[in-house]
């Protein structure tokens, strides 16, 4: 999004200064700040709470959560006209935003 284009060109001239102009290496190790944000997701997403009432797993095990039928969750997401509405608008902002 638009704080990638802002930030990144700055983490490059960061590593630009470390690495004594080296682009080569600058370049490769921009990657490294996408690479510790996106572990840092998957961490919250594995150690955190599903709900407040606790984790899906362990309501389910406890008896307090049913178990959802994956073909009713998918009929439901599938014809639901709000989602096909967010969907088709979705895809032509970001028709739009390519062509700007």
């Amino acid at each position: 999004g638009g704080i990638t284009n802002l930030l990144m060109p700055y983490v490059m001239l960061g590593f630009l200064a470390a690495t004594d102009d080296n682009v080569d290496l600058s370049w490769r190790l921009c990657y490294v700040l996408p690479l510790a944000v996106q572990l840092g997701a998957v961490f919250v997403v594995l150690s955190g709470r599903d709900l407040p009432d606790g984790n899906f797993h362990e309501l389910e095990m406890d008896g307090l959560k049913k178990r959802a039928i994956s073909r009713i969750v998918i009929h439901v997401g599938v014809s639901n006209i709000n989602a096909w509405i967010l969907t088709v608008s979705y895809g032509f902002c970001f028709g739009v935003e390519l062509t700007v």
